[in-house]
């Protein structure tokens, strides 16, 4: 069982969400093309390589600066919205805190928390922005309640991800379509918003993280 991560297992945390949401680039730029959006998918994965050039640099981290470099490299360049948000999310967490050698779940769920509000002071009048904030809040309260209830950090980031996924559900956009095998105007369809799948897979990413982490713990003192 994980009860915290070092500095070095958080760098690698981070490494590992921002490859995985480059690796999800098309997904992200087809639900785009799907919801007539702005190119979020092209976007966000210009932050997260960023992200990756800044957390690969060989020099010493706390883990402060992993959120704080992490939400620098994407403002720095992605001068569109969804770099705005998603490096206000890194960056407004643990601004202001305390240095923090490791990284405990009560502590991640502050950062969390900080972020959340930071967030809603910023974004919260924008469309995207509410769809973003309302998916991470709901990854936020079910991670903060976890914790309450005694959950390790994998436990945590799970049940944050399932809420983050159920969120992700609520918010698709319904479009009504031609069907040629009707000859009508009424077929219904639904897309995922890229901004809420991107929360999504950075729980997930984070998730999966640990639990590679704790396999790995698990097998070095069978």
């Amino acid at each position: 069982m994980i009860v915290s991560l070092t500095t070095e297992e958080t760098r690698q945390m981070f490494l590992h969400l921002s490859k995985q949401i480059i690796v999800n680039q098309p997904l992200l730029i087809e639900l785009d093309k799907k919801i007539g959006g702005k190119a979020h998918g092209g976007e966000i994965a210009k932050g997260f390589s960023a992200i990756i050039h800044t957390l690969s640099q060989q020099r010493s981290f706390h883990i402060n600066d992993i959120f704080t470099d992490s939400g620098i490299a994407m403002l720095s360049s992605n001068k569109g919205f969804s770099g705005i948000i998603f490096g206000t999310l890194f960056l407004g967490g643990v601004s202001g805190m305390p240095s923090i050698d490791k990284l405990h779940a009560k502590q991640l769920s502050a950062i969390f928390d900080k972020a959340l509000q930071t967030l809603k002071a910023w974004g919260a009048d924008h469309i995207d922005g509410k769809i973003i904030i309302h998916t991470f809040e709901s990854a936020v309260v079910a991670f903060r309640h976890g914790v309450k209830e005694g959950d390790t950090l994998l436990q945590a980031l799970q049940v944050g991800e399932i809420s983050a996924k159920e969120a992700m559900e609520h918010l698709k956009h319904y479009q009504t379509g031609f069907d040629p095998g009707m000859y009508s105007s009424e077929k219904v369809v639904s897309y995922y918003d890229p901004g809420a799948v991107t929360v999504w897979l950075i729980l997930k990413s984070m998730r999966e993280w640990v639990a590679s982490l704790e396999n790995v713990r698990s097998t070095m003192n069978a």
